[in-house]
C-alpha cells in the first residue's frame, strides 16, 4: 500500500505541533536530507550515485535477459520448457536468502550479481518461444518493441525523478487492485478463449505495468532516502516492471501486424 506523507507549515509565531510518536522513518529522512544539489534532477548526490548504479545493474539485467531470450529462440534449447521457469524461481530465491550490504562478507555481493543474471537470463529464455513466434510474423517486431519499450520506460523513469517528490507514491493501492482484476481477466481470457478478453489484458496490463514504473521508481527513491541502498535490489524491481512491457508491447505489435496480413488477404481475395 501506498503511504501518504504530509508537510506542516508553521507561520508567525506559533509553536510547533509536538512530534507525533508514529512518526516515520521517512519523515524524519525527508526532515534530514541535504537541500538538493543537482539542477536537472533535484536530487542530492547520494542519491544520484544511488540512481546510477541502479540503472547499470538494471541494464546489465536486460542484456542477459535478450542474450537468454535469443539463446532459446535460435538453439530451441529450455524451448518452452520449465527448466527456464525452474532456475528463475530458484535464483529469485536465492538472491533474496542472501544478505546485502556486505553482511555475508566479501563475496555476498557477487553471489547476489550471479543470482540476478541467472534470473534475468532464464526470464528470457522463458520468453524465447515468444520471441520467435513474434519474429515468424515480422523479423523487425523484437527490436521495434525493445525500442518502444526502453522509449516509454526511460520517459516513465525521467518523469518520475523529475516530478515532485511522493507525488506518484499514491498510485500503489490502486495498481494493486487493478493487478488483481487483470489476474481475473486473465483466467477468464484462457478459460473462455475470448480475444476481447484477452485485449483487455495486453492493454490494460501495459498500462498497470507502466504506472508501476511511476510507483517503485519513487519508491526507490524514498528507500534510498531512508537509507536503503540495495542498488540490486531496486533494479531487480524496475527489471520486472520492463520485462512485463517489452512481452506485451511484442505480443500487441505482433497481432497487429497479423491482423494487417489478415485484411490484406481478403482485399486480394474480394
Amino acid at each position: 500500500m501506498a503511504t501518504f506523507f504530509r508537510r506542516r507549515a508553521f507561520g508567525g509565531a506559533k509553536p510547533p505541533p509536538a512530534p507525533s510518536p508514529y512518526a516515520s522513518a521517512y519523515d524524519d529522512a525527508y526532515a534530514a536530507a541535504p537541500p538538493p544539489s543537482s539542477p536537472l534532477t533535484g536530487l542530492p548526490p547520494h542519491i544520484a550515485r544511488h540512481l546510477v548504479s541502479v540503472y547499470t545493474t538494471l541494464g546489465l539485467m536486460s542484456a542477459a535477459a535478450a542474450a537468454g531470450a535469443v539463446a532459446s529462440a535460435r538453439t530451441g534449447f529450455f524451448f518452452g520448457g520449465w527448466l527456464p521457469m525452474l532456475a528463475s524461481f530458484g535464483a529469485l530465491f536465492a538472491f533474496t536468502a542472501i544478505p546485502a550490504g556486505g553482511v555475508g562478507g566479501a563475496g555476498a555481493e557477487a553471489k547476489r550479481a550471479a543470482a540476478l543474471g541467472v534470473f534475468s537470463a532464464a526470464n528470457g529464455a522463458a520468453a524465447g518461444p515468444l520471441l520467435a513466434h513474434v519474429t515468424a510474423v515480422n523479423p523487425a517486431l523484437p527490436a521495434v518493441a525493445l525500442a518502444a519499450s526502453a522509449v516509454m520506460f526511460g520517459a516513465l523513469s525521467a518523469s518520475a525523478v523529475l516530478a515532485r517528490r511522493r507525488s506518484y507514491l499514491f498510485l500503489g493501492g490502486g495498481l494493486s487492485a487493478a493487478l488483481s482484476a487483470l489476474l481475473v481477466v486473465s483466467l477468464a481470457s484462457s478459460l473462455l478463449r475470448s480475444s476481447a478478453a484477452f485485449g483487455v489484458e495486453l492493454w490494460g496490463g501495459l498500462l498497470v505495468f507502466c504506472g508501476f514504473v511511476l510507483y517503485d521508481t519513487q519508491r526507490m527513491i524514498e528507500r534510498a532516502h531512508a537509507g536503503d541502498r540495495d542498488a540490486k535490489r531496486h533494479a531487480l524491481e524496475l527489471f520486472q516492471d520492463l520485462f512485463a512491457m517489452v512481452v506485451r508491447v511484442a505480443i500487441i505489435l505482433a497481432r497487429n501486424q497479423r491482423r494487417r496480413e489478415e485484411k490484406d488477404d481478403r482485399r486480394r481475395r474480394s
